[in-house]
């Protein structure tokens, strides 16, 4: 990602027309601003291509040079001082010298605007030596005048920076020119320094972007001069992957690294750089994260991460300008930012800027000590690299929400607002515990950190202080109502003493009351004993006539009785001979079903021979046109027809295979092939079937009886809620779901989109949550989960295998292994005794590639990076459909296709003995060993 320097000008391709022309300007003009977008190639285009130019004398001024490359940063006249003070710039022989010459240049360069002719007159150079002032990424200038300004600082660096650098371009006493590279973003921003915007206007050159030509020559001529090559398709291939993103040509730049790095691995020097090498590293599109991810990953431990966060945080700037631009930090202020100790933040450069992967600046081989500026080796990090992206997010609203803080305390200083309350004063103090801010990382704000933090101290009093007499009114509101309480229970047990009495005073007067009536009473029954003695006779005569009457009745009915019974009589010879009747009916009855049944059974035997007799018939018609009716397919009618099929040709294997004919034999199993795993017979089938009425019937189709194509062994049930929710949920947004994998114990279901991403839901009694989402850059085409160890393995389209330490309250990290160079279609995940011991592996297998075997970790189970066991050796599978590991048989069971073939070819491998098998030859009587229909 760095920029190419002076000694890289041997690789610098595909420039020579912008090299002509800044020398052409630069020759008229001692001041000149090379211009671009990001990624444009700015500063290449001054080290690596001007520079050597200047040197080998093609500029008028001759080839005696002495050149001071810096960048502005936090102090840039310091900085042009330390490099003015640099051996061989304007002293040869500074190590025996005790005048601290750097400090004596920075007092000069500071006493005048004329402070650079001052420092040169003071070398006394020979004559015809030229000083040549580099000032690379220029920008960092307007970053550090809005801080001197926002922090008021009492002096403007900045504009005395500007100033000696115009005045030495524009005098002719002392050869001395300027020369600065700029991000044509921030040219309006050069409005701020009086005549910086008209030196730029005389002295400016605009970088163009590069032809498909030169880009062509900036991939080729590297190469070449390597002594390799590169073949054409690729070349044509990177052409294309080039788009209009300013931050092509460090990406291109790092892509065609890390390819050179995979064609070097492969040890066959002689073979041209070519496509699987490009893909092998994530091409152009993930190749520069999926890189930082891989270096980021070398971090042992939590607070290294943490570190590592922090550090990044810091060397980024969104919040003076939203561009986004470098913030170059020394170790000192980084250890002060980070919390952490020299040793620590060198470890975490170290890491960071390695050969082959400089991401940090300054280069590899730079000692690094406490003044070190550390600086990210190019933007395009800042808005490619995903975890990047992220950290600088958050370190953005961090810095908003200490900004609105800050904000709040200003308001109240001047009494337009008091202190904070819930929940701004909740959200304030969890920030404040999870950022734990720093006055160091406050002063690119503009506010007082002390004020601010104090602010935040006093409204957290205050709200303790009211939470402490809200406490105390709750405990006095609590005795009170205690106090209430007790003298209600007291009214209540006089009002129950007072009821007592009244109830017994009361009781006493009914007694009395009672007795009186009692006595009344009595007296009544006397006087009614003699009425009734009385009125007897009269009851006694009405007796009398009642009785005549009812032996008159008596003598009526017993006529009546004998004319009922005749009739009944008569009645239960009628219902005799209707009870025949029904019976006779019944029999009849009887005879004609078991007729019926007789013929439907007949009906149904001739129907069933028929379908035997035409299964093979009928089979080819539907293999040729697919269901004829569709409102037709039945589950009862595609049961017979499948039963038939299978029946007819198990019966007819016996009888063939007994002729010893080879050809027939070959014949047969084609036909077996067809008929198992006919895939488009059962999609077309699948496809005709109503979702609502056939429901059954599909879930039938995609079970091991009817072994269609599947992703996995736990394919979905797709009428569970589970998957439901989760297939709703992904429509909403736009997605569908490539992989699903539902784990019963962990109660986790773990998915894939067609976007790429993994996405992880918790199942627990119906109620489906998403837990995390994990980007993955690529399509992944194979999943697996540990339960053991929370650890999910994943295999990609690109040929990348890999694994997620999953956490579910953590951002989760995938780490990726270029293992199989093709699209991946299996991973598992096992467990196995070997020669008595309990061993733990990872099966991998690739589309065009062999199956691999990875023996992992007893304690982690993450893949080690060594190969263990044996691989699969060559044999012409073709292209390979499926492979897993069969846990009773131990062995790998591996399906391909072979070129210009109509069915599978199945093979059996032993991983520990390296063992390949034909199955149809080794296993075609024991098909409990192998499973094909199981092969994922």
């Amino acid at each position: 990602m760095k920029a190419f320097e002076e000694s890289d000008d041997y690789l610098f391709f595909g420039r020579n027309k912008e090299i002509d022309d800044l020398l052409k300007q630069f020759a008229v003009n001692r001041f000149l601003a090379v211009i671009g977008s990001s990624g444009s190639g700015k500063s290449s285009l001054v080290k690596s291509g001007m520079l050597p130019n200047i040197y080998g004398g093609f500029m008028k001024a001759g080839s005696n040079w002495r050149v001071a490359l810096m960048q502005p940063g936090e102090n840039p006249v310091g900085y042009l001082a330390k490099e003015l003070a640099r051996e061989g710039v304007l002293y040869a022989d500074l190590k025996n010298s005790d005048i601290p010459i750097d400090s004596v240049i920075e007092s000069r360069l500071r006493r005048s605007e004329n402070g650079l002719e001052l420092v040169y007159a003071d070398a006394h150079l020979p004559t015809g030596e030229n000083l040549l002032i580099v000032v690379d990424q220029f920008e960092e200038l307007f970053r550090f005048s809005k801080y001197e300004k926002d922090n008021k600082l009492g002096k403007s660096d900045a504009m005395h920076f500007v100033q000696i650098l115009l005045n030495a371009s524009m005098q002719q006493e002392c050869p001395i020119y300027v020369l600065l590279t700029m991000r044509s973003d921030f040219l309006g921003d050069c409005a701020e320094f009086r005549g910086l915007p008209e030196a730029i206007n005389n002295g400016q050159y605009l970088v163009p972007r590069m032809t498909r030509d030169e880009i062509r020559e900036a991939i080729t001529g590297p190469v070449a001069v390597s002594g390799a090559t590169i073949s054409q398709r690729l070349v044509t291939r990177l052409l294309n992957d080039i788009n209009n993103d300013t931050d092509q040509l460090p990406v291109l730049q790092h892509a065609m690294m890390r390819t050179w790095d995979a064609w070097f691995k492969r040890n066959l020097l002689e073979s041209p750089i070519d496509f699987e090498d490009y893909e092998k590293i994530g091409t152009m599109k993930s190749a520069l994260s999926q890189h930082a991810d891989e270096i980021y990953a070398e971090l042992s431990t939590e607070r290294e991460e943490q570190i590592c966060g922090l550090m990044f945080k810091a060397l980024t700037d969104t919040s003076a300008d939203l561009r986004g631009i470098r913030r170059p930090r020394s170790i000192t202020d980084l250890c002060l930012l980070t919390d952490a100790t020299q040793a620590e933040i060198k470890k975490q450069v170290e890491i960071f800027r390695k050969p082959g992967r400089t991401f940090l600046m300054p280069s590899p081989g730079i000692e690094l000590t406490d003044d070190t500026i550390i600086d990210i080796s190019h933007e395009s990090l800042m808005r490619i690299w995903l975890r990047l992206i992220n950290w600088t997010e958050e370190e953005a609203r961090s810095g908003a929400l200490y900004m609105r803080l800050a904000s709040s305390a200003q308001l109240k200083e001047i009494g337009q607002r008091g202190l904070l309350k819930n929940p701004e004063l909740d959200i304030a103090l969890q920030w404040k515990e999870i950022n734990n801010p720093t006055a160091k990382w406050a002063e690119g704000f503009k506010a007082s950190f002390e004020k601010t933090m104090a602010y935040l101290e006093e409204s957290k009093n205050e709200d303790l202080e009211e939470k402490k007499i809200l406490a105390q009114k709750e405990a006095t509101r609590k005795r009170l109502v205690r106090t209430i309480f007790g003298l209600l229970a007291l009214l209540v047990i006089a009002g129950l003493v007072a009821s007592f009495i009244f109830n017994n005073k009361k009781n006493e007067a009914l007694k009395s009351e009672r007795d009186a009536l009692n006595s009344e009473i009595k007296a009544l029954d006397a006087r009614n004993a003699a009425l009734r003695s009385d009125s007897l006779r009269g009851v006694a005569l009405t007796i009398a006539k009642q009785m005549e009457s009812l032996a008159k009745l008596a003598r009526d009915t017993a006529l009546n009785a004998k004319e009922r019974a005749d009739i009944s009589a008569k009645i239960a010879k009628l219902k005799e001979r209707e009870a025949n009747t029904s019976e006779q009916i019944a029999r009849t009855e009887r005879d004609n079903a078991e007729t019926q049944r007789n013929k439907a059974e007949q009906l149904k035997e001739e129907a069933t021979e028929n379908v035997y007799k035409n299964a093979p018939s009928e089979y080819a018609r539907l293999i040729r046109e697919g269901p004829s009716d569709i409102k037709r397919i039945r589950a009862e009618d595609f049961d017979l027809k499948l039963t038939a099929y299978t029946q007819h040709l198990e019966l007819l294997g016996p009888k063939i295979m007994a002729t010893n004919d080879p050809e027939a034999a070959a014949k047969y199993n084609n036909l077996m092939n067809r008929l198992y795993y006919n895939n488009d017979l059962y999609e077309k089938i699948y496809s005709c079937i109503d979702d609502t009425k056939e429901a059954p019937l599909k879930r039938k189709l995609f079970t091991t009886d009817v072994p269609a194509k599947t992703a996995m062994d736990d394919e979905p049930d797709r009428n569970d809620q589970a998957y439901i929710t989760i297939r709703n949920e992904m429509q909403q947004s736009g997605r569908t779901i490539n992989k699903y994998l539902e784990d019963k114990k962990d109660q986790r279901v773990i998915c894939t989109t067609n976007d790429n991403w993994i996405y992880v839901y918790n199942h627990v009694k119906n109620v489906v949550n998403r837990e995390n989402a994990i980007p993955m850059g690529a399509p992944v085409t194979a999943l697996d989960y540990n339960s053991e160890k929370n650890i999910i393995y994943f295999g990609l389209e690109t040929g990348n295998i890999g694994y997620i330490r999953y956490n579910k309250d953590k951002k989760n990290q995938p780490v990726f292994e270029n293992a199989l160079g093709t699209a991946v279609i299996a991973i598992q995940f096992f467990k196995t005794a070997v020669k008595g011991n309990l061993k733990y592996f990872l099966l991998a297998a690739g589309k065009k590639s062999s199956v691999q075997l990875y023996e992992l970790d007893e304690n982690s189970l993450v893949p080690d990076k060594k190969l263990l066991g044996n691989i699969l050796p060559q044999k012409n599978l073709g292209v390979l459909i499926g492979a897993r590991f069969d846990a009773k048989s131990q062995l790998v069971l591996i399906k391909g296709q072979l070129p210009k073939s109509n069915s599978p070819t199945f093979y059996s491998w032993n991983p520990f003995t390296a063992l390949v098998l034909d199955e149809y030859k080794k296993y075609k009587n024991e098909p409990k060993y192998f499973d094909a229909t199981k092969i994922y």
